[in-house]
């Protein structure tokens, strides 16, 4: 299940990932995208993973889709999860979409929402 958080507005995409993920969860997530590319280029998104299971297979092709569609719109990522889940979620958004990534421990959300809306996208990257 995907649940759009509070947060969520701007430049900031903050999502809950519990469970299993649809189609349906992505469908109806793709509404705060859509209006924050609206007035802006980049989003600055936030997954917290509470219970996350992983993905039905529509929502796992699904999710592929919406990578390939909204490709390069991501300026930064943050994920809050459990030791390992979020680590390996961060990797894998990272890798698809070239993007900085911070990982953060379960009780942090404060804290990569902190990160989020302070992150300089301005800083050069080192390369590799």
């Amino acid at each position: 299940m995907i649940k759009i958080l509070p947060e969520t507005g701007g430049n900031l995409f903050c999502v809950r990932l519990s469970g299993w993920a649809d189609e349906l969860d992505y469908e109806v997530s793709q509404q705060p995208v859509r209006e924050g590319l609206v007035a802006r280029e980049r989003l600055r998104a936030l997954f917290l993973l509470d219970d996350f299971k992983g993905w039905t297979l529509r929502g796992l092709w699904t999710r592929m889709r919406y990578y390939h569609l909204y490709s390069g719109i991501l300026e930064c990522l943050a994920v809050v999860g459990p030791e390992g889940d979020a680590e390996i979620y961060a990797n894998l958004v990272a890798t698809a979409e070239d993007v900085p990534a911070e990982v953060f421990g379960p009780g942090q959300y404060q804290e990569a929402l902190h990160w989020l809306r302070t992150f300089d996208a301005s800083f050069p990257r080192p390369l590799g």
